[in-house]
Order: C-alpha cells, then structure tokens, then sequence
C-alpha cells in the first residue's frame, strides 16, 4: 500500500540570510525580472526532503506536483527548486531556453522543466518544457506556487520516519524484534 498525503505549499520558509543576487546576475550577465526576485529574496528555495534507506541510499521522499491548467490539467511534477545560481549556470543546456531567453528554476530526474522568462513580454511569466517548445503555465512564480501540491510518497511505515538533530534528511528507524 502506498501513503500519500498532500499539503497546499506552505512548505515556503523566509529566507534568513541575505542573497547577494546582483553578485550572481553580474557573473553571468542576466537580470531577474522583479516579481521573481522579490520571490527567491523573501523565500529559501523550495526543496523536498529525502531519507536514507536501510541500505544508506538516499531517497525521494516528497515531491511536488502541479496541475497546469492551460495544458488540460497536466501533472508537472518536480523534486526542488534549481538553485539560483545554477538556474544562471544551466540556461544555455537548451536552444529552445537560449531562444527564448528563460531560464529553469525547477528539477525533476525524468527531465522536463518549469521555465522562468527573463525579458519582453516573457518577463516573469513561466513556461513547462520537454520536448514540445515553451508552453505557458502561470503568470508569476506566486501564483505556480500557490497551486502546488506537496506529495509525501513513501511506501513503509512514516512513523518509523525521523531526523536527528542538525540534518538535513530524515533516517529510517530499525524495526525493534
């Protein structure tokens, strides 16, 4: 049997160290576009968690899922935000992001994106992409946020689930014989 549970994104937390965002944007000649920025400014990124196996693997445990509307309610699954200066890193990966001048701001290992748009009449709009061209989804990064689903996908038993202190991923605790 498989558990899920499913929470509105209130996952976000406010961020507590200041970003050095013009540092990032200098380095690699882009701008943020302002919604956006008063986004990852306000927040920390917005990660799933893992866990370590009995085998001492990490796994999965959350996920992200968004059902875009404009593409007949499809589900865009993904694992993490990008880190900002690797959304920066990563926008020549593709023809179709360079073209468009967007950048990827989500993660997800079966490939596919969320897109951010960087200038024109793209600024601050997002877009999916796998194979198929940008496709738009959402006005601001508020609004994606806003209808995202957190998936806690794990298959055992989740009161077995914790996490010592100071780490960042949760363990699974041994069955007592």
């Amino acid at each position: 049997m498989e558990l899920t549970y499913w929470y509105k994104a209130s996952l976000l937390r406010f961020r507590r160290t200041d970003l050095r965002i013009e540092d990032i944007e200098n380095t690699y000649g882009f701008s943020l576009p302002p919604v956006f920025r008063s986004f990852v400014l306000t927040f920390d990124d917005l990660r799933g968690d893992i866990y370590r196996d009995a085998e001492g693997n990490f796994q999965t445990l959350t996920y992200f899922e968004y059902h875009a509307r404009l593409l007949g309610g499809r589900n865009l699954m993904f694992e993490n935000f990008i880190e900002l200066e690797n959304m920066f890193k990563y926008c020549k990966n593709s023809d179709v992001w360079e073209e468009n001048e967007a950048i990827p701001i989500t993660s997800h290992s079966h490939g596919g994106t969320i897109l951010l748009g960087l200038s024109g009449d793209k600024t601050d709009k997002l877009f999916y992409e796998y194979g198929n061209g940008l496709q738009f989804i959402e006005e601001t990064v508020y609004s994606f946020v806003k209808r995202l689903n957190c998936v806690i996908d794990y298959d055992g038993d989740t009161s077995r689930l914790y996490k010592n202190w100071g780490e960042d991923f949760w363990r699974v605790r041994e069955q007592m014989k």
